[in-house]
């Protein structure tokens, strides 16, 4: 067993540099590398969270103007609607006194004509009665006439 023992101080001893190194090597790294590498990851996390917060802000604020777009297209549109029922309503009032207008003129145009097919009418059967008389008269004269030469 002593043997045994002194074999394993022995093998102690010779691993303790290596021991002592890798003990400074884990030290050393730790400050040299990995707390500046945590660091530039803090940094770069912070960087990044920052980027994905203004991302999302950027997004927010596109879809505040999109909302803003979309309700100045829809006023811009029910204006442009609202215009274009007046046009036609004034056009339809227009249209309505041009009908209006038309059916007067037609109307006066058909009273003179009756007026005037009236009056050719009359002066016509005044015409026909004159004439009527005339061969009435003619006739009795010829009627007359023969029985009496008879």
């Amino acid at each position: 067993m002593d043997q045994i023992l002194d074999q394993l101080r022995g093998l102690f001893i010779s691993s303790l540099p290596s021991v002592i190194l890798l003990i400074f090597l884990y030290f050393f790294l730790k400050i040299v590398l990995f707390d500046s590498l945590d660091k530039i990851l803090a940094e770069r996390y912070r960087k990044t969270e920052g980027r994905e917060k203004e991302a999302l802000d950027a997004v927010k604020e596109a879809e505040r103007k999109t909302e803003e777009y979309a309700a100045a297209i829809h006023a811009a549109k029910a204006e442009i609607y609202a215009e274009q029922e007046s046009l036609r309503k004034n056009l339809e009032a227009e249209r309505a006194a041009a009908v209006a207008a038309a059916a007067e003129r037609t109307e006066k145009l058909l009273a003179e004509g009756r007026a005037a097919v009236h009056a050719e009418f009359e002066t016509a059967q005044a015409t026909v009665e004159q004439e009527a008389a005339k061969l009435a008269r003619l006739v009795a004269d010829k009627v007359l006439f023969r029985e009496a030469a008879a």
